[in-house]
């Protein structure tokens, strides 16, 4: 039986010094809850913009409202569409 291998190719980040603010070239990631290539943001960034706490992201992530997108090194993107977006 032929096996299936799914690949993603993700952007690479990068930062630039800009008159001492940080300016990023966004990340494109591919969100399964919103079964497109969303814009992902870091957790720490994901939190900046909601303007609460960790835990209430948490709790965001925990009801499925907000989108985790894990990576191979571990790591986990949000969706940044998902923290705008009503929940239906």
């Amino acid at each position: 039986m032929p096996r299936t291998v799914v690949t993603r190719t993700l952007r690479i980040r990068q930062v630039r010094r800009v008159s001492g603010t940080e300016v990023r070239t966004p990340v494109v990631v591919p969100c399964i809850g919103c079964g497109r290539d969303v814009t992902g943001v870091t957790p720490v960034e994901a939190i900046r913009l909601l303007q609460s706490l960790e835990e209430s992201l948490g709790d965001l992530l925990g009801q499925g409202i907000v989108h985790a997108i894990p990576t191979a090194a571990g790591t986990t993107w949000i969706c940044r569409d998902s923290l705008f977006r009503r929940p239906s």
